[in-house]
């Protein structure tokens, strides 16, 4: 079944990076010579590595594209991709971990729902 939804790999990326950037543009008021760190949690061992492992290398890629760019205005991007071995139990631990780290600017979360939901219970604790 269907549901007239039909993305390639290519699309998926550019659509992640185009959400990656509407996700980083609230975060202007920041020193603009900090770099914008972000934090990414995903499957890369477990039952969902297939996909985990195809999430990080599009978002290695779009860093790396964005930084050839110049960065977010002017601003190195950095990476840190945390596996949440396709485990709820993973996915808070690893979120938990990019929460607490002082220079993480973004936390983007590419995990199954149920990990997802695991985690939305503490996210305002670090907002």
């Amino acid at each position: 079944m269907t549901h007239g939804i039909d993305f390639n790999r290519r699309q998926w990326i550019q659509s992640m990076g185009a959400a990656g950037l509407l996700g980083a543009a609230g975060f202007e008021a920041l020193a603009q010579d900090r770099p914008l760190n972000i934090g990414m949690v995903s499957p890369l061992t477990g039952v969902a590595a297939a996909y985990g492992t195809e999430y990080a290398e599009g978002a290695r890629a779009y860093v790396k594209a964005w930084n050839a760019r110049g960065g977010y205005k002017g601003r190195p991007v950095g990476f840190t991709l945390l596996d949440d071995e396709s485990t709820s139990v993973g996915s808070l631990s690893a979120f938990k971990k990019l929460a607490t780290t002082p220079d993480t600017s973004i936390i983007w979360l590419a995990s199954a729902s149920s990990a997802i939901l695991a985690v939305k219970p503490v996210t305002d604790e670090f907002a």
